[in-house]
């Protein structure tokens, strides 16, 4: 049996793996997209795709245990509903803004996740995590630059993707009995199947290198969801999460290497704000205020 010191390291290494999958199969979205690939289209074959592989890989993430249970359908269906918006507004996002911008906005997913749980479970937040909250958001408005004449109103798309993403992760909590499988499977497929419809008369034959593309795009997602429920699973959150900001790093490299992107100081300087809050806030240990 592992110690918990082993255990650790598992979990870190199964967190880089995770978010690193999910940062190349953003990177290959964006990609697609910018060759003109249609953004309705993307989500269902890809969605369709990392569906039938999380299926193939369901041996491994509990198998289709809670699947049927009827008091968790609702929370499934509001995932379900959640997804599907937010992959309507992250491929809109891949489209017009930088990876490293949208990255950015997404990394206030936990203050988002804090402000929901204490709204919907009653957790008490103590004063240093409302501190850090509060200095979180800071860090997103040194971003927005509200009334400095500079304010990039599509910046609102992924913060309101990381919204959605800490509406996701909240409800998980009232999950109790879904495997991680049956957890994944729900807001992937459900995407995919809200997605057809608005595809009717915009489907486009992709050619071999979009369609080489879409499995790759597929594989990692399935892979960062498959690594990711490991990571929680051989680690605590508090050591996991912090791993997410290492997707900025493959932000900023792809952006530059192969979209042409730059970021300014105050991206940098808005940027530094929220990892260091973030990674504040998912430490900090909750106590009574």
């Amino acid at each position: 049996m592992l110690s918990p010191f082993a255990q650790h390291h598992r979990g870190i290494l199964f967190a880089l793996l995770g978010y690193t999958s999910f940062a190349f199969a953003d990177a290959n979205s964006k990609w697609l997209l910018s060759q003109g690939f249609e953004n309705i289209q993307l989500i269902v074959t890809q969605n369709g795709l990392a569906s039938l592989l999380l299926i193939a890989l369901s041996p491994f993430l509990g198998g289709w245990k809670g699947i049927g249970v009827k008091a968790e359908l609702p929370f499934h269906l509001i995932r379900v509903i959640v997804n599907f918006v937010f992959m309507l507004l992250i491929v809109h996002a891949f489209q017009i803004l930088s990876l490293a911008s949208i990255y950015t906005m997404i990394f206030a997913k936990p203050f988002f996740a804090v402000l929901l749980a204490m709204l919907f479970y009653g957790e008490r937040v103590s004063l240093k995590r409302w501190a850090a909250i509060i200095l979180g958001f800071a860090g997103v408005l040194v971003i927005l630059r509200p009334g400095f004449g500079a304010m990039d109103i599509n910046l609102l798309i992924p913060l309101a993707c990381a919204f959605l993403i800490a509406v996701m992760f909240v409800v998980c909590r009232s999950l109790k009995e879904s495997s991680p499988f049956v957890m994944s499977l729900y807001p992937i497929a459900g995407a995919c199947l809200l997605s057809l419809p608005l595809m009717a008369g915009h489907y486009v034959e992709p050619d071999l290198t979009a369609w080489l593309h879409l499995a790759l795009g597929a594989v990692l997602m399935s892979s960062g969801v498959t690594f990711i429920s490991l990571a929680f699973r051989a680690a605590d959150a508090s050591v996991v999460s912090p791993f997410l900001y290492t997707e900025m790093i493959w932000a900023i490299m792809f952006g530059y290497l192969i979209f042409g992107d730059s970021v300014d100081l105050w991206m940098i300087a808005g940027t530094a704000i929220i990892v260091a809050s973030g990674v504040y806030i998912m430490r900090l240990k909750e106590q009574p205020s």
